[in-house]
């Protein structure tokens, strides 16, 4: 028997005993999950956010749906390519001219500049309208002849993006992305109910629009548990209401999306100048010719770009990430779209030198099922935010903290890493996730942690993922 031979027999038999163990050790980690885990897939990575190493790892390259923390990446592209003191424009304009007496002989346009936060609660927006109107009487104006015209054309008319589901279309979380939007594009529906299993009334429907039309298909549960979706598709105005409420409500609220946000913005103008005593003989409009000339009344900006998307990252609001894109694809093209939107964003990581080969991004906010990247991916974004971003701290700053605020506020608390971890989580049906920043003893992680088709209930899975990051991180 040869030496060579010998050797390679003993090769063989060490590269044996290490596979037996590893396969071991595999078949005791399988059986030491919860059974709510069987059958499902988990990506865990754990990296010292300075030197990069990697202290803990487990799937890192499987591409899984991340549900919400694709803001992560839709927010950190926004803020590299806008920066944090962008302020979006809403313009007052007219195409006509004022007489003397005060009489605007032509239309009054509100032209949007993609502003999410138009008159949106968020942002103490509900007396916009009002000031549009104080603003219009400023400038001279106490009669229109012509139309109230909503110009939302810097966006294209698709606001939804590719990959959202029927079942989500028409809630106020999937409201549909428009280069005017007004009042989160929101439209919340008051109920009062009675007896278990009779059918609940519409008592009121806020913002107030003609034309609205709501099919109640609700009853009372008797459960009393709340079970409510609204379909509709955008720019139609029929809306359907399934589902059930709790018995005995007198005001109880539920959202869907607002059908022609540019429109129902023209129309809470003539709302607002009829209540400052300006009329106005034409309607809302949201069609007009791109060739007639327009003088400026008033510019309004928005809140800075950080404000927005701090707001973003800590409720998780799908519209204004979904916004972001559409304004991103301005870069490439002279119409927001959210192709050229998610083109910009993959461009922009790629010629940072991330690896996209795990990036499939359909959409900003991370609804659409379809989505899906890896845990690494997600690392190596955080870590550029951290270590070469000049906006690293208004981003952190942006992510809601573990056991304290946002949509973490429960996660990790009376734990040693409440209130040390700024995370952005995401859930969709059988998927939860979190990723972000840990803070502990002068040292900071970078953490992304996603668990996809789980069975059994939630809670169980998000106190297994407690456990997970506590026992990796170092003591």
């Amino acid at each position: 028997m040869s030496p060579e031979f010998i050797k390679f027999k003993g090769m063989y038999r060490v590269l044996k005993s290490l596979f037996l163990s590893c396969a071991l050790l595999c078949t005791m980690a399988l059986s030491a999950l919860p059974p709510e885990l069987r059958g499902a897939s988990v990506g865990f990575m754990l990296t010292e956010a300075v030197t990069g190493r990697v202290l803990t790892a487990q799937n890192p390259d499987l591409c899984l749906t991340p549900a919400s923390v694709m803001k992560i990446i839709t927010t950190a592209t926004a803020l590299e390519l806008l920066g944090a003191d962008y302020r979006f424009e809403t313009h007052l304009q007219h195409d006509g001219f004022v007489s003397a007496d005060s009489t605007l002989h032509g239309n009054l346009y509100i032209t949007g500049g993609g502003d999410p936060t138009l008159a949106s609660a968020r942002f103490d927006g509900e007396a916009l309208f009002a000031l549009f109107a104080k603003e219009i009487k400023r400038f001279g104006i106490r009669h229109i002849t012509g139309n109230v015209i909503a110009d939302a054309s810097l966006y294209d008319k698709e606001p939804l993006p590719v990959g959202w589901t029927w079942e989500d279309i028409g809630n106020y979380y999937a409201a549909g992305v428009y280069g005017l939007s007004v009042c989160d594009n929101r439209l919340t529906v008051t109920l009062c109910s009675r007896a278990v299993g009779s059918k609940p009334d519409i008592v009121q429907i806020t913002p107030g629009l003609p034309d609205i039309s709501l099919e109640n298909a609700l009853i009372v549960n008797p459960s009393g548990g709340d079970s409510v979706s609204i379909y509709g598709m955008p720019y139609d105005n029929r809306r359907v209401l399934r589902g059930g409420i709790p018995p005995h409500q007198d005001k109880f609220t539920v959202s869907g999306d607002i059908p022609n946000p540019p429109l129902a913005a023209a129309h809470l103008l003539i709302n607002a100048l009829s209540q400052s005593n300006i009329t106005v003989d034409g309607e809302p409009a949201d069609r007009f010719l791109t060739s007639v000339r327009r003088r400026e009344i008033y510019v309004h900006y928005s809140v800075p770009l950080a404000e927005i998307i701090k707001s973003t990252n800590r409720h998780s609001v799908n519209l204004y990430a979904e916004h972001l894109v559409k304004h991103l694809s301005l870069r490439r093209s002279s119409t927001g779209n959210f192709r050229d939107g998610l083109a910009v964003i993959r461009q922009f990581w790629q010629e940072k030198g991330l690896d996209t080969g795990t990036f499939f991004m359909l959409d900003g906010s991370g609804l659409s099922p379809h989505n899906a990247l890896s845990v690494r991916f997600v690392n190596d974004v955080l870590r550029f935010m951290y270590m070469e971003s000049r906006f690293g701290a208004v981003f952190q700053a942006s992510l809601p903290v573990a056991g304290v605020s946002g949509t973490v506020r429960s996660f990790l608390k009376n734990t040693s890493l409440a209130g040390r971890a700024a995370l952005k989580s995401g859930s969709l049906a059988r998927v939860q996730c979190y990723a972000g920043y840990i803070n502990r003893d002068d040292r900071v992680y970078l953490l992304t942690v996603m668990v996809n088709n789980f069975s059994g209930k939630r809670r169980d899975i998000v106190r297994y993922m407690e456990e997970l990051i506590l026992n990796a991180i170092p003591l």
